[in-house]
């Protein structure tokens, strides 16, 4: 199924290649059944921000939270992943892998049957991600911020991602270079959702790094961190001038929804607790969310959501940025976004 053209943002003065291209990914289930439909969706919206001159080697291409996540029905026949829920697809997916999902179960986990869906196809997950990422980074000459996945405790391994078995998961990013190799360690979200906790293991936000990139000192928060003052010192500290976070923000229509706070996290202490419930998501991701907090910083910020079809999960964002202590964000609409940004 076709995907709608993307909307087309530019920020700052477009000469010569763009310095950030955040990628507003517009998923279906099919977009997930094979590598090659998989890599093919996000590659056709790399070729529209090359067709319009913005990648170079200096550009930093960001894809949104969960963007691999749900390679989970990678492989499967259609009929297998057809229910119109997630629940309904993943207990047919647990019965087509009846074994590995019982090998895959671990002990002491909260929700240890969501956990091990994801973990039993973790191989796969981890190998069609990254295989389609550094392909795109190749392609394009690009660097390239992968999204994100959830893999047991990912190890760096002769340069790939490989998931520990009986490991418990982490909602990780990966940052891919113009030559495809991998820059660093994953980097590893430190404040799961309520939706996440039961299954995924918090990270240490102390170890949230920023590496270097044409000279510019980039950091990638994932989502939620991107609210929390110590995600934020983190990656400062070590180096950070720009700040890239993919994000998902589940349920249509959630940002016109009343804000439900800091979701399994104590609020940090310039949270006012009177918002919780009276102003909507997206006034609250423009007052605390990953600007608000670069800005106050003197960072650079781009935001980048997935929307999409998938299932019954709903969505709901758009992107923001802070470039210059300036503030904009993207349209709200349902279909893909590129913006590109200019510094």
């Amino acid at each position: 199924m076709d995907a709608p053209e993307p909307v087309v943002i530019e920020v700052g003065v477009p000469e010569g290649p763009a310095d950030l291209v955040g990628v507003v990914a517009w998923m279906q289930v099919e977009d997930y059944l094979t590598a090659e439909a998989f890599e093919g969706r996000l590659g056709s919206w790399l070729d529209a921000a090359s067709a319009r001159g913005w990648l170079g080697p200096g550009t930093v291409v960001v894809f949104p939270e969960y963007v691999g996540t749900w390679l989970v029905a990678v492989d499967e026949k259609p009929r297998t992943v057809a229910p119109d829920t997630t629940t309904g697809a993943m207990k047919r997916l647990v019965m087509h892998h009846l074994g590995a999902w019982r090998r895959a179960k671990r002990k002491g986990t909260e929700d240890a049957a969501t956990e091990a869906v994801f973990a039993m196809k973790a191989d796969r997950v981890a190998e069609v991600w990254q295989d389609a990422m550094a392909h795109l980074a190749t392609r394009h000459g690009v660097t390239l911020v992968a999204g994100s996945a959830l893999l047991p405790e990912p190890a760096l391994v002769d340069g790939r991602l490989v998931p520990t078995p009986k490991a418990p998961l982490r909602n990780v990013s990966a940052i891919f270079g113009p030559d495809g190799s991998l820059l660093a360690a994953p980097v590893v979200k430190a404040f799961p959702t309520a939706h996440e906790l039961p299954f995924v293991l918090p990270g240490d936000p102390a170890r949230l790094p920023a590496i270097e990139v044409g000279g510019v000192g980039l950091g990638v928060l994932v989502c939620a961190d991107g609210w929390f003052p110590a995600a934020w010192d983190a990656v400062r500290d070590a180096g950070a001038q720009v700040v890239v976070v993919p994000q998902f923000t589940s349920g249509d229509g959630a940002w016109a929804a009343p804000w439900g706070g800091y979701s399994g996290w104590p609020a940090p202490e310039d949270v006012d607790p009177a918002d919780v419930g009276a102003i909507t998501e997206g006034e609250a991701w423009a007052r605390y969310g990953p600007t608000a907090r670069g800005a106050a910083r003197g960072l650079d910020v781009l935001t980048v959501p997935l929307r999409g079809q998938l299932w019954d999960l709903g969505d709901d964002g758009q992107a923001r940025w802070v470039v210059g202590g300036v503030t904009g964000e993207g349209p709200l609409v349902d279909g893909p976004v590129l913006v590109g940004i200019w510094r």
